[in-house]
């Protein structure tokens, strides 16, 4: 049974500071069954496990061990304790702190809210014994003492030496994260590779991700992650709790609280002392330079390595989580719902005037949890963002907020509901300003933002980066666009926060000269680009048109990046006339000039000479990037070498240089490859000599990253025998 008094944990310290005192029965060893037990707490993926001897197991059931003593146990001579405790200040009402009695137990585990000891059988010389975790102890390293009293009262005790960490439990009823879905399960919490969707709406592409979360340098670096920060265990024992203050920690950041964080987020291109956020392809490494750094942050990362790290520290704590990528994602400055763009009379942006802005995508994290905090009917799935964008309590943070309260736009429901409601389902307002400084709305729109809201399929099938392995996850944030439910949604959350819904203004007037614009959204890097502008006089009258068309570079958050291409067209359009304007842009002109993603925003404006009317409209577009060709030796067996062949073919019409290979799977990795440079239009071809140790399925990754080019992947699935 569990001693209920106070002084246990001052009894804990003081066993932490001695080694041990004379007593004639001793402990010898303790053995802690890791293989037995991390497969009846489904943790057995963990290296630690098979390389240390590590114990991984989750709360919310038993586990069982063994006990070696120095002679024969004579219960009317001697009284065994174990003694489980948290972290450097242990206590009993933080749950941080155990102390068990050894005996025999005929109501084991007849209150799971509390610990529980049974001896399960005894020989001469050793002991088995279960305990039971409740699903409410702080997670993280745990440490195990065996203490030994004799009749006189003089005590031995034996310390394991073993790292002992408790999780999540997932599987369990009683636990705040438990899922009843094995399948989602395996993916959410036990798959430890996926894919993260990125690009532009219209040309939305995918890259790998290797998770790691069960490497061995992953939960130590967690531990010290939240050791770090001093974060008290209470908030280790809830997974609202937890989540809300990790997103905070994912990211570097300046507060009143002080100066902390995991990585550095930038954005502007200037990633000389540092790694381009593209170049990551994996958690491990990033986690794994923060612990060895001691806490330095990792220069540099976006939104989604702020989300894949997020997904592997939430798995490897048994906390299910997806990442989500939302397409056209509002970014709303001033907690209004409308995100307002300002224009001058020949509708030219005014950026000086507007502070909200849309990215063309952004990624976040789902968490899977009972939100007893929350009324009935908000358990589920919630997004934590760990993107630095807007202080929430004076950080960087935000979550977990309750998907279906989006929905339903019930933005009081917290945490930072709002912001996330206008990431998905703002409206946008246009402004025009006019000499004196006086303003007109003009057009707004319901339907600009959370395009299409996607994560990873459970269960993928054949080439992980195809569509088919897609889950869209739209109608679990809005409703259909422009319908009665989701007008409704947002006059709901609008009123919440105080603000009058405006009703919706559409111009009155047609534009004289509409015109839509269209790109390849397939174009691979290193090709042509080829625009078409496609225009319509709806009117009657013959008009005379000034046609204005530019190409930029431009950042995943929609900032504009260099000017790559500028022309001008004067044509005439007879009444009810089409004609389209067809235009190239050559390699050259952009290849040195493109940032992060490959990504690039056609503007086109129109002015009608007649009416002195204008029109402005703009898309962006992806670039594909090729992709590596991975080949193996067929029959790959363990603790056998084996040859990984790695082709590119380089499509740039120069040379790319400073090239190295990051190659990674579940049991191999990360490791850095340097290789020559790669000329023009050349292919370049590198054998990796790699041997693993454990049976099973390895999806292996390669990303070549250089100077001139990067986030470019390879993806092969081996079996390992």
């Amino acid at each position: 049974m569990l001693f209920e008094s106070k002084n246990y944990a001052l009894f804990l310290l003081y066993l932490f500071s001695i080694n041990s005192v004379s007593s004639k029965l001793s402990i010898l060893n303790v053995n802690l069954y890791p293989d037995e037990n991390s497969v009846n707490h489904h943790t057995s993926d963990f290296n630690t496990v098979y390389d240390n001897d590590d114990l991984i197991i989750r709360r919310g059931q038993p586990f069982e061990f063994r006990i070696y003593l120095s002679e024969s146990f004579d219960a009317f001579k001697n009284t065994i304790y174990l003694q489980f405790g948290y972290g450097l200040h242990p206590t009993l009402e933080d749950k941080s702190f155990a102390n068990l009695r050894l005996e025999r137990n005929k109501n084991f585990m007849s209150d799971t809210s509390k610990w529980d000891i049974d001896l399960l059988f005894n020989r001469r010389d050793s002991f088995k014994i279960r305990v039971f975790i409740p699903a409410v102890v702080p997670v993280g390293k745990w440490q195990m003492f065996v203490v030994v009293y004799d009749i006189d009262g003089e005590r031995t005790m034996y310390r394991n030496n073993k790292d002992i960490y408790i999780l999540f439990n997932p599987w369990s009823v009683d636990d705040d994260v438990y899922m009843a879905n094995e399948v989602a399960l395996n993916e959410y919490v036990l798959n430890d590779f996926g894919k993260i969707h990125i690009g532009a709406v219209n040309s939305r592409s995918a890259m790998v991700w290797q998770y790691g979360q069960f490497k061995t340098p992953v939960l130590p670096a967690i531990q010290f992650l939240l050791d770090r920060h001093g974060l008290h265990h209470q908030y280790r024992t809830n997974a609202m709790q937890l989540t809300s203050v990790v997103s905070a920690y994912a990211n570097y950041q300046r507060s009143k609280f002080g100066v902390f964080g995991m990585i550095w987020g930038r954005w502007d291109g200037k990633y000389n002392d540092g790694e381009d956020p593209s170049f990551w392809k994996g958690s491990v490494e990033i986690l794994q330079r923060y612990h060895k750094t001691n806490g330095k942050p990792v220069k540099y990362g976006q939104c989604w390595v702020f989300a894949a790290v997020l997904t592997t520290i939430f798995r490897a704590l048994g906390i299910p989580s997806r990442t989500v990528t939302n397409y056209v994602s509002g970014h709303d400055t001033d907690n209004n719902l409308v995100l307002e763009s300002y224009f001058d009379p020949r509708n030219m942006p005014l950026d000086y005037l507007t502070n909200d802005s849309l990215w063309n995508f952004h990624v976040w994290n789902e968490v899977w949890m009972k939100r007893s905090d929350l009324p009935n009917g908000y358990d589920g799935w919630q997004v934590v963002d760990g993107t630095p964008q807007e202080r929430m309590g004076g950080y960087f943070r935000t979550g977990p907020a309750s998907v279906k309260a989006i929905k339903e736009g019930s933005v009081q429901v917290g945490f930072d509901s709002p912001f996330i409601y206008s990431e998905v389902n703002a409206d946008e307002q246009n402004i025009k300003v006019y000499p004196g400084n006086s303003r007109i709305k003009g057009r707004r729109r319901t339907d600009r933002f959370g395009r299409i809201i996607l994560t990873q399929k459970v269960g993928f099938h054949g080439n992980l980066l195809h569509t088919i392995n897609d889950e869209d996850l739209t109608k679990s944030y809005k409703y259909r666009e422009g319908s009665l439910e989701e007008r409704n949604s947002f006059k709901k959350a609008s009123e919440t926060l105080g603000f009058t819904v405006e009703k919706v203004f559409r111009e009155s007037l047609l534009p004289d000269v509409d015109f839509i614009i269209e790109a390849d959204n397939d174009t691979l890097i290193g090709e042509l680009i080829i625009v078409k502008i496609k225009l319509v006089n709806k009117w009657i009258t013959e008009y005379r048109i000034d046609i204005f068309a530019n190409e930029s570079s431009e950042y995943c958050t929609g900032k504009e990046g260099e000017m790559i291409y500028q022309r001008k067209d004067n044509i005439n359009l007879a009444s009810k006339q089409r004609k389209t304007i067809e235009f190239e842009i050559a390699p050259l002109h952009y290849i040195d000039k493109l940032l992060d993603l490959s990504i690039l925003r056609i503007t086109v404006s129109t002015l009608t000479i007649q009416t002195n009317r204008s029109l402005t409209k703009s898309m962006s577009v992806a670039l594909r990037h090729p992709h590596l060709k991975l080949t193996a030796d067929e029959n790959v067996k363990i603790r056998k070498p084996f040859f990984l062949n790695i082709t590119f073919s380089n499509p740039m019409p120069k040379t790319l240089t400073k090239c190295k290979i990051i190659i990674e799977s579940r049991n191999y990795g990360p490791k850095e490859v340097p290789i020559d440079d790669i000329p023009a239009k050349q292919a370049a071809t590198i054998v990796k000599r790699i041997k693993l140790r454990k049976p099973g399925n390895e999806h292996f990754t390669a990303n070549l990253h250089c100077k001139e080019l990067s986030n470019i992947l390879g993806l092969l699935e081996i079996t390992v025998k």
